[in-house]
């Protein structure tokens, strides 16, 4: 199967409006260009409950003939402000990387995930060569320090992954779709 992560597009800049900017509705639509001409055969198309990812995924899914499903275990990872921080994170890095297992699980062909910066490195991180994964990826995040993976708004990732669940990173954070 292939595992094709798209970041969401460009928001605008304020908690109190959680849509795509004008430039993240054009990141929208160049991404959905790009997927249909390199995934025309994709089979499902998921994406993070939050408006954003579902705002890039319905012009994906509009340019390609598929319906967004929402699949919570991809969406935002953003620490409650009272929560210890290192402590909330450690439990979420298990949700992001189950998310990604029970996808490469449980369906086949090119499946189209639209999720978020931080959830998308969570499974990466298991391919970086850390000695702990877990621990890397939470003091990067929550001490703003060290390893995070940034890859930019609208970029697509691509894994293939065999048939006992081992993926082979093909690319990573791609925008090369953006810069016509």
């Amino acid at each position: 199967m292939q595992l094709v992560a798209v970041r969401r597009a460009q928001a605008k800049d304020s908690p109190t409006h959680p849509l795509l900017s004008r430039e993240g509705l054009i990141q929208a639509q160049m991404v959905a260009k790009a997927l249909a001409e390199q995934f025309p055969t994709a089979v499902h198309l998921l994406t993070s409950p939050s408006v954003r990812a579902i705002q890039t995924a319905t012009l994906i899914g509009d340019r390609m003939g598929l319906v967004p499903e929402e699949f919570a275990p991809i969406d935002e990872v953003v620490p409650p402000p009272e929560a210890d921080r290192e402590e909330w994170l450690r439990s979420a890095y298990p949700r992001c990387i189950g998310a990604f297992r029970e996808i490469v699980n449980h369906h086949e062909g090119a499946v189209i995930a639209v999720t978020h910066r931080r959830v998308l490195s969570a499974y990466l991180a298991l391919f970086w060569d850390f000695e702990n994964p877990r621990e890397a990826w939470v003091r990067a995040i929550a001490r703003r320090t060290g390893w995070e993976l940034d890859v930019p708004p609208a970029s697509i990732t691509v894994m293939d992954v065999n048939g006992e669940g081992r993926p082979t990173i093909l690319r990573v954070g791609d925008v090369s779709h953006l810069e016509s």
